[in-house]
């Protein structure tokens, strides 16, 4: 588990307003709640879902692309 501190948040997640945090939120909570059948979920759901994993996934590239800068310059 990490224990240091980011200093900025990575870009993936930089202008966004309060408004999609809650709609991903909202979606991870319908994916938990109904178990993952499609047919319980809300319909916007999996489109949120999807935009919340692609969000996370350019933050894990920008970070990783962080790391190695970090380590090159040692």
């Amino acid at each position: 588990m990490a224990t240091e501190t980011l200093q900025q948040a990575p870009k993936a997640f930089a202008g966004w307003d309060s408004s999609i945090y809650l709609h991903w939120l909202n979606a991870m909570s319908d994916m938990l709640l109904s178990k993952g059948d499609p047919a319980q979920m809300a319909s916007e759901t999996l489109s949120g879902y999807g935009g919340l994993m692609h969000q996370l996934g350019l933050a894990v590239a920008e970070m990783a692309e962080q790391e190695r800068a970090e380590r090159s310059a040692t």
